[in-house]
């Protein structure tokens, strides 16, 4: 078959590049390397991307259950707040144990807690609990104030504890019957008790605590300082009549100025 001059030309150029093409093989090969690196180049660039966007979002899942996670703890705080710390509160403890020489019947008087004009704490009778042996416990008037009457007989012991909140101001840290309160820093004041019988062995201890308001006297304590007042009497003998028994009255601060 016969072609044109044109024709020829161009089949003559397409046979030349043939030739160079297959004259040329690493030319080939290096063509097709570098075209599979750059497509696993970009395949590499895609796996990444896909991955850093999963990182991402893992990232933020993480952020946002943190987040909640640590709203509902404030929330739960807010919420029991009241229940794991109630507030400041005054406390109070009051303790006496009596114990005749012999097994016989006696009235016993004895201070109780007052405020500072010295009224008792009206649920003092009834809260007080009996912890060893029997009694009859009444709230009397007598000459040197408001007395604890025990009507016992034998080995008797008697507690009291409470706690008010501080806003109440319920004030009772003082003790009725108690001689030369106005030097309480003394350490060693007498307090009045009476019994009916001899030889009548005692241990006594009243004890309050509570946020002083100011720069109290002899003992300099800070305003707000936890404070904590003692009435002690570690081993009295009561005899028949009224009794000056020396009693111990301090202060104990928890916290300096």
């Amino acid at each position: 078959m016969l072609c044109s001059v044109d024709e020829g030309k161009a089949y003559g150029h397409l046979w030349k590049e043939s030739i160079i093409s297959l004259s040329c093989p690493r030319s080939i090969k290096a063509f097709i390397s570098a075209e599979g690196d750059l497509r696993a180049r970009e395949m590499e660039e895609a796996d990444s991307d896909r991955l850093n966007v999963k990182r991402f979002h893992l990232s933020n899942r993480k952020i946002v259950w943190f987040s909640v996670l640590i709203v509902a703890i404030l929330l739960s705080l807010i919420l029991l707040y009241p229940f794991i710390f109630p507030g400041e509160k005054d406390g109070f403890g009051f303790e006496i144990t009596l114990e005749p020489a012999t097994i016989v019947q006696y009235t016993i008087y004895c201070p109780v807690p007052v405020d500072a004009s010295g009224n008792p704490y009206g649920g003092f009778i009834d809260n007080l609990r009996i912890e060893e042996g029997l009694a009859n416990l009444y709230m009397k008037t007598t000459s040197h104030g408001t007395a604890l009457e025990i009507i016992g007989r034998g080995k008797i012991t008697l507690r009291w504890d409470a706690a008010f909140p501080v806003s109440e101001n319920v004030g009772f840290y003082n003790l009725s019957m108690i001689n030369k309160t106005s030097s309480f820093g003394s350490v060693k004041n007498t307090t009045w008790m009476y019994s009916d019988v001899e030889n009548v062995s005692l241990h006594f201890n009243y004890v309050c605590s509570y946020k002083s308001e100011g720069i109290a006297p002899m003992t300099m304590f800070c305003v707000g300082s936890p404070i904590t007042r003692h009435f002690l009497i570690q081993e009295g003998s009561l005899g028949i009549g009224w009794n000056n028994i020396e009693i111990e009255c301090y202060e104990t601060s928890h916290l300096g100025c």
